[in-house]
């Protein structure tokens, strides 16, 4: 199956940004899919799709540093996490008629560092930018042994446990709303 590489969704954010300080909390919603092909020992076409939702709830503290026009924001956080997969296996030009099972629910963690780029200053009210390229770290790991047999019914028990901590690194852009002082 083909790794994840990439998933979309929204995220609710609420925060503060004052010269040499950020602070934020929110709520995010992801979702992503991926799916594989096989053929069995009877020569019978299967495919296996695999659907992650997350839900996370970010906090976050920065530095922020220059005010007129741009300002950029160094900073770490933690992620709290909540994830369930879903999985479906059929044959391919039917497996759109098949519902989803939910295979596994876990919870995560994972620690964050980011540089915040805000394009528009922090001086002024009004819309602003933002792009922030983070890097977030694994701190707990998911359990994958429910997902693995439900995906792999006849190999399983053979497979050595698996934890996921999805480490990974990314670039979010989102538009701000700025409050005058």
């Amino acid at each position: 199956m083909k790794k994840i590489h990439f998933n979309h969704g929204m995220t609710f954010e609420f925060g503060l940004i004052q010269p040499y300080f950020q602070g934020g909390f929110g709520f995010q919603y992801n979702r992503a899919k991926t799916h594989a092909k096989l053929v069995d020992q009877y020569g019978v076409e299967w495919q296996e799709d695999l659907m992650l939702r997350a839900f996370s709830f970010p906090l976050e503290l920065g530095i922020a540093l220059g005010e007129d026009g741009a300002t950029i924001i160094p900073g770490i956080g933690f992620n709290f996490m909540l994830w369930r997969y879903f999985t479906r296996v059929g044959e391919p030009d039917k497996i759109d008629d098949l519902d989803y099972y939910k295979s596994n629910t876990d919870v995560g963690m994972h620690a964050k560092l980011y540089v915040k780029f805000v394009l528009g200053g922090i001086d002024d009210s009004g819309l602003g930018i933002i792009i922030e390229p983070y890097f977030n770290l694994g701190v707990l790991g998911c359990d994958m042994g429910d997902m693995n047999e439900t995906l792999n019914p006849y190999t399983y028990s053979s497979d050595p446990e698996k934890k996921e901590a999805f480490t990974h690194y990314g670039l979010r852009v989102y538009l701000i709303l700025k409050g005058g002082a």
